[in-house]
């Protein structure tokens, strides 16, 4: 009995041990109100602020949205990074889909930070806001 226990108690320990180690983590995402609009209206710069696990690969992807009449503006946008592990700022360049032209005003974003590396995730976080596009 008491060798189960032991080989219990051993397996939980290493079990708890990996996974406080095991995946990287987004602990902070924003996006700031005000996003550049540059000439031509076809690019925005959006400014996200993140924090994640030091040294961790980690991806930002951008969606805006902004309603003009009858129409539904959409751009995206994406930037790759090392994390440093405290709060960091990053603009990240949003392109329109071709054929779409943003205006000034106010638009929604979304932000996704991905960290982990090439094309294995190991966490994901989303957060969305109001901007305004000047």
């Amino acid at each position: 009995m008491q060798v189960l226990l032991k080989r219990g108690v051993c397996g939980l320990a290493a079990v708890l041990l990996t996974a406080s180690v095991a995946s990287a983590v987004t602990e902070d995402l924003s996006i700031e109100q005000d996003a550049d609009l540059l000439p031509g209206r076809t690019e925005i710069t959006v400014t996200v602020n993140v924090q994640c696990t030091l040294d961790e690969n980690a991806t930002l992807t951008v969606y805006v949205f902004q309603p003009h009449g009858r129409l539904l503006n959409i751009g995206i946008g994406s930037h790759s990074f090392v994390c440093g592990g405290g709060l960091e700022t990053f603009p990240v360049q949003v392109f329109a889909v071709p054929g779409f032209t943003f205006q000034p005003g106010p638009a929604s974003a979304i932000v996704r930070s991905a960290t982990g590396a090439g094309a294995s995730v190991d966490a994901t976080r989303d957060a969305g806001a109001k901007i305004k596009l000047k």
